[in-house]
């Protein structure tokens, strides 16, 4: 087959071929735009948004939304058919929540990233607002030293998604969250370490 040419050469012919290859991959660029449609509608965004955050049923988006539960149904299903979210049954509770994909991720951010530069009249401060997320972050993990609390936890209680939540961590304090608190617990643990030392040390020397 002939190579792929451009009827008018205005230099950029060199990357014509190529792109007209990937172009015509027309299933792919519909399976993108199907994503797309579904975030087309600000209820399934506010919706999308919410549950990036956090696990929630029906009854709880209906009243953080405002909405009948049958209207938040309707959106909930469309938004699981294209894969954005994933649902679990628990008894007769229904819950979801975004599907851990690099999709879900990706467009998560990219909706955050729209509000912050749609919305100028709130001057929001998208990295100062993560960073203080994360030092309340931080606080709270120091509180609870002799706790088990994963990642999971940490992103319902500070309503940030996994994947933000740990990258924004390692931006702030320079390592992983489970790097940065296990030298944090043998810091903490040192001075009690050697006081121990120093008082076995004053006994043994007072026998």
């Amino acid at each position: 087959m002939a190579e792929f040419q451009l009827p008018h050469d205005h230099g950029t012919s060199s990357q014509a071929a190529s792109l007209h290859q990937e172009v015509m991959q027309v299933a792919h660029f519909a399976a993108a735009a199907e994503v797309f449609k579904q975030l087309s509608d600000p209820t399934r965004v506010r919706i999308f948004w919410l549950l990036s955050h956090q696990e929630a049923c029906v009854i709880n988006l209906a009243a953080m939304l405002e909405m009948s539960s049958p209207a938040v149904s309707h959106h909930l299903r469309s938004l699981t058919e294209s894969g954005l979210l994933v649902s679990r049954r628990d008894g007769k509770e229904v819950y979801y929540r975004a599907a851990d994909t690099e999709e879900s991720r990706l467009l998560h951010e990219i909706v955050e990233r729209v509000m912050e530069i749609a919305c100028p009249e709130k001057a929001v401060d998208f990295q100062a607002s993560q960073e203080e997320i994360i030092r309340r972050v931080h606080t709270y993990l120091t509180e609870h030293l002799s706790e088990r609390i994963t990642i999971e936890a940490l992103s319902r209680e500070f309503l940030m998604n996994t994947t933000t939540l740990k990258s924004a961590f390692k931006r702030v304090y320079g390592s992983s969250i489970a790097q940065h608190m296990k030298q944090h617990r043998i810091l903490t643990h040192i001075p009690v370490i050697c006081c121990q030392y120093i008082l076995r040390t004053l006994i043994q020397d007072s026998i």
